[in-house]
Order: C-alpha cells, then structure tokens, then sequence
C-alpha cells in the first residue's frame, strides 16, 4: 500500500476529514487530497506528526514491513555476535557498520558497534591513536543513544559503558551523573525476583543473582582471594563460564612463581591454568551447561552462544604464550613443562 493510500484508510478510520486532518498538520486541505492520490509526498518533518496523531509508527506509514524489517536487524546482529563472542570485535564492527548504512539510527545496532569499538580501544593490536579513535566513536554512539532512545536495555547498556569510559578521559562527573540515574541494585530485577517467585523459579532467581555477584566480587579482590572464592562456589569443578577467570588467575600465579624460580609452585599455576583453558574452550561449543557444584545444581546458562570473549586469542593459547616468556627459561627441562605442553596439544 503506497503512504497514500495509508494516510487515506487511517484517516477514514478516524471518521476524519480533509480539511480536519489539514487544521491538524497546519497544511492545506489541497495538499492532503494531493498526497492521497499520491501525486506529492509529505515532507519528512510531517511524518512524526502523522504517526502520532494516528496512533502508529513512521514505519508503518512508509510502509515498511516491521517484522521483516526487526529479523533483517536481529540478523545482523545475530551475524556480528558469531564473530564477536570469540573476540573477533573488528570483523563483528564491520557488519554493523554495514548494517547501519542500511538501518541508519538502529539503536541496536548502533549499541552493539559501541560494544564492539570499546573492546578494539583496550587492544594492544591497534596503535593509540587507533584505540582513542574507536573509544572516541564509542562514546559519539552511545550518547547518541540517550539522546534519542527510549528503549531502556539499550539505554542501561549505554550507560553502563560510558561510566565505564569516562572516568579514564577526564570526565568523571557526567559518568558519575549517569551512574546516578540508574536505580539502586535493590531496586534491580535480579534482587525483586527471588522475593516475589515460588518454587523453582525462587530458586533459579536466586541462584541467578549470585552467579552475577561473583563477577562482580572476582574482578575485585586478589588473584589467591579470585581461586579460593571460585573454589568455595564450584566446589567440584563446575566452574562453566567462570573457567575463563580462574585460568586468569592461575596463569598470573603461575608466571610470578616461575620469575621468583619457585618451580613447585609455577607447575602447580600453570597445570590448572591448562585445565581451565580446555574446559572454557569445551564451554565455549556448547548450547548450554548446567551447573551441578551445589550452590548452582541444575542452574543452566546460555554457554558458549551467550559469552563473549575479548580478544581472539583463544585461552590455550593465552597459557602457550605464557609458557613462551623468558620466566619459564629455567624450567623448560623439567618434564612437567613437556607435560603441559602435551595437554595442551591434546
């Protein structure tokens, strides 16, 4: 249906007339009888006012399919994730660029792109200039996106991103005036949804929001502190996600023990570091994983499909390039360096 005739069904739906619907845009009744019989198009500043006083989208209007045009969106976006969860960020940035030139003020996508660009500003890949560039973009789009959206997931990941930029460029007080405007984190669903659930959803709830609190607790205190608090909650070995972080921890141990020639040690960091990495890499393949340490038994997360890691560099890689560094010299003829060497392998 051309935008003629829908401004003419929408308006006879309304029991309006020409020259109602004129008064109401302040144009002429000559004009509207002109775009109903699509001879002129209405200037873009009227569509607003159009949707609005019918009670529909622009989009609908334009005669813009919503739902083909929110697939072709998820799509895109859905293509950039594949590349991006395993820290591919400058191929993922490429598609949503791609698919901002043909959905140009995309929040989604344009949220997914800051995403994307922050990551490449903290890669050592990329020069300085580079990195302050792509923080820069960064920034432009997501206050883009609170200026213009209203949609408040894509708002919230704005948000929660810009505080996490701007106190590094000089800009504390917007950060900490965004920070602000968020609800406090007893207001948040995951603290509501235990008290208002029953049965196993209270338990899953439950469950839920204190898998999000060990990442938030992890990343703030000391690498011997991160293991035995990982410990204490995957008490069995069920780490699931949280492998990439116990791996972490394991390979900085591992790489102070060797410098200081503590050899006992070094192995012992380093043979975990081996087993976290092969674990988090299984994890990455799945579709999901269900937890069975006891404070998560039966807990599920999305797996591989749900993480994104931030650099391409796989995590058995990330324990080879450790091995290769000057502090593991001394014990390269140990047999146990072969021996991780091996599992690593496969």
């Amino acid at each position: 249906m051309s935008i003629g005739m829908t401004i003419k069904t929408l308006r006879r739906g309304a029991d309006m007339t020409q020259e109602t619907l004129a008064e109401h845009l302040c144009v002429s009744p000559q004009a509207i009888s002109r775009w109903e019989r699509d001879d002129a198009l209405p200037d873009i500043m009227q569509l607003g006012p159009l949707a609005n006083l019918f009670g529909v989208t622009t989009d609908y209007l334009l005669g813009v399919d919503v739902e083909k045009k929110k697939e072709k969106i998820d799509a895109i976006a859905s293509e950039a994730w594949e590349k991006a969860r395993f820290g591919h960020k400058a191929e993922a940035a490429a598609i949503l660029r791609e698919g901002l030139k043909q959905y140009p003020g995309e929040f989604k996508l344009m949220d997914d792109l800051g995403d994307n660009l922050w990551y490449m500003s903290q890669d050592d890949a990329y020069t300085k200039e580079e990195c302050d560039a792509f923080r820069d973009e960064c920034i432009a789009l997501k206050e883009k996106i609170l200026e213009g959206c209203t949609d408040d997931k894509i708002r919230n990941s704005a948000v929660q991103t810009l505080c996490f930029i701007y106190p590094g460029v000089g800009k504390r007080e917007r950060a900490e005036e965004l920070a602000r405007s968020m609800p406090f984190m007893v207001l948040s669903r995951e603290f509501l949804l235990p008290n208002v659930l029953e049965g196993d959803e209270k338990k899953w709830a439950e469950q839920h929001l204190t898998y999000d609190l060990i990442q938030h607790l992890v990343n703030r205190i000391g690498w011997k502190k991160r293991i035995a608090l990982l410990e204490l909650f995957f008490e069995d070995g069920d780490y699931g996600f949280y492998d990439c972080m116990l791996g972490q921890a394991h390979r900085r141990l591992a790489k102070g023990a060797a410098g200081q020639g503590e050899a006992e040690e070094a192995f012992a960091h380093l043979d975990t570091a081996a087993d976290a990495a092969l674990r988090f890499e299984a994890y990455m393949q799945l579709d999901s994983y269900t937890h069975t340490s006891a404070a998560f038994r039966g807990f599920k997360t999305g797996a591989g499909k749900g993480v994104s890691t931030s650099s391409p560099t796989s995590e058995t890689e990330k324990v080879r390039n450790l091995m290769a560094k000057s502090e593991f010299d001394a014990l390269r003829a140990d047999p146990r360096f072969a021996a991780v060497e091996a599992k690593l392998n496969g």
